[in-house]
């Protein structure tokens, strides 16, 4: 049986959250200032996108669990769209 490790990681920017394959199994997305929509994507800021959600400033955050992951092959890039200096994106990824 492989034996799986979660890493939670933070960002407040677009970039690569984790640069080698992984299953992403927790997302919080916090909004401040203006609305945040996020996008995951699987191998660099022009990779397709695999993933949204989107935050409304006055609610403040939204999070999502997945319960088998989703399955990232390249690296997990997460792009920001929105927000203001204190928006922030959250994960929890399981790595082998």
């Amino acid at each position: 049986m492989k034996t799986l490790y979660v890493r939670p990681i933070r960002l407040t920017t677009s970039g690569v959250a984790i640069d080698r394959p992984c299953l992403v199994t927790n997302l919080s997305v916090t909004a401040q200032g203006a609305d945040l929509t996020v996008n995951l994507r699987n191998g660099g800021a022009t990779s397709p996108i695999y993933w949204t959600i989107e935050a409304d400033a006055s609610a403040g955050s939204q999070s999502v669990e997945f319960c088998h992951g989703l399955k990232f092959e390249k690296n997990v890039y997460i792009e920001m769209l929105g927000g203001d200096a204190n928006s922030s994106v959250c994960i929890a990824v399981n790595e082998p």
